[in-house]
């Protein structure tokens, strides 16, 4: 498992307790990659049973990447669980996502909903559920379950904006499917702002791009779900499909 986080020491006690029960039972690994913190982080991560690796630099671009890839490099089981630190897993997490992972689908994503704490995490909570009639439905997430020799085939993470995005198509270029499954959720717990929910439309948008979502889909997927700024990711980009 591998949890990237950067000052996130709000979050340690909500999302590693929740961690620690779902791998209670299998065999594992729990490795936190602490990119550059200067608060608590590590000192309330070490209470748990982790391996912390700390990570004082930045030499791409896409830090998060970055912080993956040291990740793997360290991981040793055979699936890996990517989670992020401001999230809540349930119990059943890993008995629901493990059986899932069979044939040729190698990537299973749980449904990430956001906790309705405080009056714009409920608004963007009941407007999440819209994705049930958008028309191209939703896809994965960054918050996964994969096998690890899937990862090292593609050769991991890379330096790109899209990340999840990015991994996706190069499992499909290799033959593996990712997959989404609404069966299990998780929480996702950090309050929204503004600022935030217009970075992640702004990612979507360069997702679209990368995948060869075209103008007028990409428009219609804005205005139907009242996302205007997934249209400036796609004009600005953040990387082609290749």
């Amino acid at each position: 498992m591998i949890v990237c986080v950067h000052n996130e020491e709000k979050f340690v006690d909500m999302c590693l307790p929740s961690v620690v029960r779902a791998v209670s039972g299998y065999q594992h690994q729990i490795i936190v990659v602490a990119d550059r913190c200067t608060d608590r982080t590590v000192e309330k991560c070490e209470r748990y049973e982790v391996d912390v690796v700390e990570k004082d630099y930045r030499k791409w671009r896409n830090s998060y990447a970055e912080s993956l890839q040291l990740g793997l490099k360290h991981a040793k089981e055979k699936y890996i669980a990517i989670i992020d630190m401001d999230v809540v897993i349930p119990l059943d997490f890993f008995d629901v996502l493990l059986p899932m992972i069979r044939g040729s689908v190698i990537s299973v994503s749980p449904m990430v909903s956001t906790y309705p704490s405080g009056v714009l995490n409920s608004i963007f909570s009941v407007w999440q559920r819209t994705y049930k009639i958008a028309p191209v439905g939703r896809g994965t997430y960054g918050i996964r379950l994969v096998l690890k020799d899937a990862m090292d085939e593609i050769g991991g993470f890379r330096d790109v904006l899209a990340v999840d995005t990015d991994v996706d198509l190069r499992l499909e270029q290799n033959g593996f499917q990712s997959v989404f499954t609404p069966l299990i959720s998780v929480y996702h717990i950090r309050k929204e702002t503004w600022n935030s929910i217009v970075k992640k439309q702004i990612r979507a948008g360069q997702s679209r791009r990368m995948i060869r979502y075209g103008l007028l889909k990409t428009l219609a997927h804005a205005v139907f779900r009242l996302r205007p700024f997934v249209m400036a990711g796609w004009i600005v980009g953040g990387g082609e499909r290749k």
